[in-house]
């Protein structure tokens, strides 16, 4: 998801955890929530990738319909932007 939080809401690590948390919760009403990652520079990801984050699902119905629900909402003024991609896990025969 694009949009959803800025570079100075990432700086102060209680109000990152509170985020990381409020994100979770909200994307856990679409189905079982695996990972989220909210890049920071300060933890070594690049400027460009701050204020992206990126939300592991258990399945790709649950990913599916939080991305149809979460994507075109206002959060603060701005316009979540939602991009879905399913991760495929491919079998390497030897």
């Amino acid at each position: 998801m694009h949009n959803l939080v800025t570079a100075a809401e990432l700086e102060d690590d209680a109000e990152f955890d509170d985020i990381c948390i409020d994100i979770k919760t909200e994307c856990s009403q679409y189905g079982i929530v695996k990972t989220v990652i909210i890049p920071r520079v300060k933890e070594g990801y690049p400027a460009s990738c701050e204020g992206s984050v990126f939300v592991e699902f258990a399945t790709e119905e649950h990913a599916r319909k939080a991305s149809e629900a979460l994507g075109g909402r206002k959060f603060a003024e701005r316009t979540v932007v939602v991009d879905y991609v399913c991760k495929m896990i491919c079998p390497i025969y030897v």
